[in-house]
């Protein structure tokens, strides 16, 4: 336990051999200034340190004691280090590291944690401080992205998918289930209803909802003139957020716009409904994530859920069997 920490005591008391015990009420203490002890049994640790709790009865003839090790405020006792160390979830800050980072890259200290932090914070002052760019997450649990959550499993930031559904085609190399070419997806396809509510994945701004379009022109064959309009062809309708990292999110292949501008919030705010609008074969919505420099990862790779449908083969076309527009089936 540590500093500011109560526990309760409880003992059973058998009286020695022909006392009378009954009208007898155990005597509570503490050995060691480590903290006080109510006639309850209610301990409370003040001082950290090492001591005893203990009860008296039988007119003190009869005496059972508890040993009980106060760690400082923060700390807890951890029995196969035979010291104070950080609770779990949380990294230890040394008095002689600059920040939990570099702690957590130690092979071993011989001292207690200074202060504890949650992960990606750093010490400052003698104070958990998360990075610029971050804040700690609704739950506390870690610095991310602002409107990011912390994923315990996988101990790394993640975003909430803007759909609650499992995927039918990959980040990768792929064959175009419409244009029967070998192409590079760069993002995942999910398997959605056309008019299924899509949330923003992340706190961020709508910068752009619109159509993706082309020109097309057609000759007549009697009068020879040149005739050219707007299709929407690829993404088809979809909408582009910039987040609090200046990152990018593509939502596409939508029917409808529910926000096409301003501030959103991550897995609250609904911003489109899924359809099958531009280069398309059936309803789904297709999901992008790029870094600020516009290189495109692959988004499950920051989602807090990624799972491809059990009826789908997800695996991806090796790069080095397939070219970029060999044609395929």
């Amino acid at each position: 336990m540590s500093v500011g920490e109560k526990m309760q005591f409880k003992a059973k008391i058998t009286c020695l051999e022909g006392a009378d015990c009954s009208r007898e009420i155990p005597r509570w203490s503490v050995e060691g200034e480590i903290g006080t002890v109510s006639s309850t049994g209610l301990f409370t640790a003040t001082k950290e340190g090492q001591g005893k709790v203990c009860i008296s009865y039988c007119q003190d003839k009869v005496k059972a004691c508890a040993e009980v090790i106060v760690c400082p405020a923060g700390l807890v006792w951890d029995s196969e280090l035979q010291q104070c160390a950080c609770p779990p979830g949380t990294y230890p800050v040394y008095s002689t590291t600059l920040s939990a980072l570099s702690a957590l890259s130690a092979q071993s200290q011989p001292e207690s944690p200074t202060i504890c932090c949650p992960p990606r914070a750093v010490e400052k002052n003698g104070k958990c401080v998360c990075p610029e760019g971050t804040s700690l997450t609704r739950d506390k649990a870690a610095c991310c992205p602002t409107g990011w959550s912390w994923d315990k499993t996988t101990q790394k930031c993640v975003i909430s998918p803007p759909v609650d559904k499992c995927y039918t085609s990959p980040f990768g190399l792929r064959c175009h289930p419409k244009l029967k070419k070998i192409k590079k997806h760069e993002g995942i396809d999910y398997k959605v209803s056309c008019g299924s509510k899509i949330k923003s994945p992340v706190d961020g701004k709508i910068i752009f909802a619109g159509s993706q379009t082309k020109n097309v022109c057609k000759k007549n064959k009697e009068t020879g003139k040149k005739k050219c309009s707007q299709i929407v062809t690829g993404w088809g309708k979809y909408i582009k957020i910039k987040g609090v990292d200046n990152e990018i999110y593509i939502v596409a292949h939508l029917s409808k716009f529910l926000k096409e501008s301003g501030k959103i919030k991550g897995n609250i705010d609904e911003i489109a409904l899924s359809g099958t609008t531009g280069t398309s074969t059936g309803c789904h919505l297709h999901f992008e994530k790029w870094e600020p420099d516009k290189t495109k990862i692959d988004p499950c790779s920051i989602l807090s859920s990624c799972e491809c449908c059990p009826e789908k083969d997800c695996t991806t076309l090796d790069p080095e069997k397939y070219k970029i527009n060999e044609k395929c089936k």
